[in-house]
């Protein structure tokens, strides 16, 4: 059993220490935390290190509760300190900080778990033996293994804590660059190698911090000389007078994915962790050129991008004799070590051909210097509150801390489920973040990959799989705020920026849905005007006909895929039929008979002699997400709007293919072609991969859920058995985007990990088992965790 144990006397001060026969870990030098208090304005701060309780006692129920209280003369302050610990299970104990002041003030405040003796290793959720430094990873875990114990510590969620990973924000061009002010750059931490060699062997937690390179000072990077360049993928290169770059050549085969099938040059250089960056090039161009930086692996790409994506493309071409300037700031958050082994890459774009015609005049790096700021607010009638974990658990694979960091996450907040409903939830919490730095409302991100971004689809599903009001009725209120005159949403919400593209996809009726859902969980008032709104767009623009057909280009969640024709499309048709119900319960003008048109119309998209729901009527792509609208009315209305016969000939016909079932596939249960591909021309995967027939457990998870409502003797079955792929490959025991159905091992994209909307599981067990309340179709407010699944989905 992890034990706490209070140190010190009335003299001295109070504090807690850790271990299972005897402490063996303390904290913050002996004391109970370490926090920076600053006005408002910033302009006068003062440090508190190593603070010590004056008051300590053990509650009858068991907790530890220390108390005292920090002045502050350089500020005129009191500051009142409340730390409580509780015994959450035997292998895991709560820290929550309760701080109250007498005036405003900003504040950041640090945690750090100290070993009193070497550690066997230092670890991170990713990393089995981590080099030290700040930590930025898909999970925020942070520990140590030390006499056969695995110890870490973990965070509340980042709306509860304040946190966020927001290390970007997207310019007027839509591409990423660096924040100017970098929040929580330091959120976790572990001792680098020269802290170690001098005893001080931690993990640590830091909240309300932020780095300002606002008018800061830079210096230049001493870059490697020209000789160091090379040519990639059939490029010539010549070096000129005053060290001009020329590239010429042929134009191999390109690959936007396969990093060495890149045409053009590179140059091997390091750049340190957790700086902030500027490139500067002057060039000449006849294509469009491309810019990136990756690991020297040539496997990833870094935090000024998506993993997926370029730095920067489509960089413009230049007139003959003309010079074109390229500037871009980054901030190095996701570099492996410290002093990070790098290829800069400047390359045509992937989509050009013909000759290689580029010359790089001068290329420079800045470096700017950051100012720490807090950012954490505590006011008289304001008090902040603060929670972490600590857990100690029996040493033994990276897998079993990757598995124990989110399983006992889940405990510490509560939630009651099977093992890998755990790690769900858990996945799904570190997902829910801050807006910014100075906006604490609410902010659901898919992942990390995908941030800054907030996609109302997947927020849609993160909010629904718990139970948490604030955060859903913040993040739908942004959403309300953002909405155009026309009533059209958003696809997204981008922090530091303003809203998204408002695409005329299916995120519109999710809205609609989320209200409902929003009044029937939480008794959330309707704001009518949006709604109406919302309802006379969704009319105008998809059934302007009122005769219950939802007419669309787009295929629902597969953003990739644009028809030129808009018509009814099995996916959004069935969103269509329960948004319906639910702008009716909202005060709509629906008529039941609209409504069973548009089951109807849902309906239709069976093809009896086929033995499935088709894509449309012309097209008869398979795909699991075409049940989407039936679960969804089983979930909130209690009953289904499609057969049996449909919905079981839809599961049975869908191909399993090594872990899985194709997002989508052709009508013969094969994968795409670039011949017969339905997305847009630019994009091409592999088979098995992304939206060419990768497996997104969401939607076939909901399929299986749909058929075994039905009675399918195999659901629960499969149900279980795709939980199993999910989480079973080696040191990737979470929730992803996606896996792949091949077998190539590079088709499993590290940017896929800790994926939030997979929670909903959690929800679709629920009502498989009949014991969620909107599949009785009482509208009641069900928090899923008190629940007991009656069926053992691990």
């Amino acid at each position: 059993m992890l034990q706490s144990f209070i140190q010190g006397n009335d003299e001295i001060g109070y504090w807690v220490e850790f271990g299972r026969s005897g402490p063996v870990l303390t904290q913050n030098g002996e004391g109970e935390l370490t926090a920076v208090f600053a006005n408002p304005e910033g302009t006068v701060s003062e440090q508190v290190d190593r603070f010590r309780a004056a008051k300590a006692e053990r509650k009858q129920d068991g907790s530890l509760v220390l108390s005292g209280i920090i002045p502050l003369s350089k500020l005129d302050a009191s500051v009142s300190i409340t730390i409580t610990y509780t015994q959450v299970n035997d292998g895991l104990v709560s820290k929550q900080i309760d701080v109250a002041s007498d005036t405003a003030l900003t504040f950041s405040l640090a945690n750090r778990l100290e070993a009193k003796t070497e550690p066997d290793s230092f670890w991170s959720f990713q990393e089995p033996n981590a080099e030290g430094g700040p930590v930025y990873e898909i999970y925020p875990a942070v520990g140590m293994s030390l006499g056969g114990t695995d110890y870490g510590l973990l965070t509340d969620n980042g709306y509860r804590n304040r946190w966020t990973r927001i290390s970007r924000r997207k310019d007027d061009d839509g591409y990423l660059v660096g924040l100017d002010v970098q929040p929580d750059a330091e959120l976790t931490s572990i001792a680098g190698k020269a802290e170690r060699e001098a005893g001080r062997r931690y993990v640590q937690f830091k909240f309300g911090e932020a780095l300002d390179f606002r008018g800061s000072g830079f210096s230049y990077v001493n870059l490697p000389g020209t000789d160091a360049w090379r040519a990639s993928n059939g490029a010539s290169l010549a070096i000129g007078g005053e060290g001009e770059l020329r590239v010429s050549g042929p134009i191999d085969e390109q690959s936007e994915f396969d990093f060495t099938l890149q045409s053009g040059i590179e140059l091997p250089l390091h750049l340190d962790k957790n700086e902030m960056y500027e490139i500067e090039m002057t060039y000449s161009a006849a294509h469009a050129l491309t810019v990136k930086l990756l690991d020297a692996d040539k496997t990833s790409y870094f935090e000024w991008g998506y993993e997926y994506g370029a730095f920067r493309d489509n960089i413009p071409a230049t007139a003959a004799g003309e010079t074109g300037v390229f500037t871009k700031r980054f901030f190095g958050a996701r570099f492996k070590q410290m002093s990070q082994s790098l290829l800069l890459k400047v390359v045509h774009d992937v989509n050009a051909r013909g000759e290689l015609d580029f010359v790089v005049r001068e290329l420079r790096i800045r470096k700017y210097e950051g100012n720490a700021r807090q950012f954490h607010v505590v006011r008289p009638d304001e008090p902040a509150s603060l929670r972490l974990f600590l857990f100690g658990s029996e040493g033994g694979t990276h897998r079993d801390r990757q598995i124990a960091s989110q399983v006992k996450l889940a405990e510490g907040l509560g939630f009651e489920g099977t093992e890998h409903e755990k790690i769900m939830y858990a996945d799904n919490q570190m997902q829910i973040w801050i807006a910014q730095h100075d906006d604490f409302r609410a902010h659901l991100v898919p992942n990390m990959n995908y941030h800054p971004d907030m996609y109302l689809r997947d927020a849609f599903w993160h909010a629904s799989a718990i139970d948490n009001r604030e955060v859903s009725e913040q993040c739908w209120q942004r959403y309300a705020e953002s909405q155009k005159d026309d009533g059209q949403l958003y696809t997204l919400i981008i922090p530091y920026f303003h809203p998204g593209s408002p695409d005329d996809n299916e995120s519109t009726l999710f809205f609609l849905m989320w209200a409902w859902l929003n009044q029937k969980k939480y008794g959330t008032a309707v704001n009518d005007e949006v709604i109406k709104r919302t309802f006379g767009n969704i009319i105008a623009n998809h059934s302007p006909m009122r005769d219950g057909r939802y007419l669309s280009r787009t295929a629902g969640w597969l953003d990739t895929i644009w028809h030129a024709d808009k018509k009814v499309r099995a996916i959004n048709q069935g969103h269509y039929a329960v948004a319906l119900q639910c702008a009716r319960d909202l005060g709509m003008d629906v008529e039941e008979r609209e409504i069973e048109l548009a089951k109807d119309a849902y309906r239709e998209l069976y093809d009896a002699e086929k033995g499935y729901v088709q894509w449309s009527a012309d097209e008869g792509y398979i795909s699991p997400s075409v049940l989407l609208g039936e679960f969804l009315n089983q979930w909130l209305f209690g009953e289904p709007i499609l057969s049996a016969e449909a919905v079981i000939g839809t599961v049975e016909r869908l191909p399993v293919i090594i872990r899985g079932v194709p997002c989508i596939s052709d009508e013969n249960g094969q994968f795409f072609t670039n011949e017969n591909k339905p997305w847009e021309g630019k994009f091409s995967w592999r088979d098995g991969v992304y939206h060419n027939g990768g497996s997104w457990f969401l939607y076939e998870y909901l399929a299986y859920a749909a058929a075994a409502r039905h009675g399918w003797d195999k659901g629960e079955d499969r149900m279980r058995w795709r939980v199993e792929m999910e989480f079973g490959r080696e040191n990737e025991p979470y929730s992803h985007e996606f896996i792949p159905l091949s077998e190539h091992e590079d088709d499993w994209w590290p940017s896929a990990g800790v994926f939030a909307w997979n929670t909903f599981m959690v929800v679709a067990n629920r009502v498989v088992d009949g014991s969620h309340a909107f599949a009785h179709g009482t509208g009641a407010d069900k928090d899923v965790r008190e629940e007991t699944n009656a069926i053992n989905f691990d």
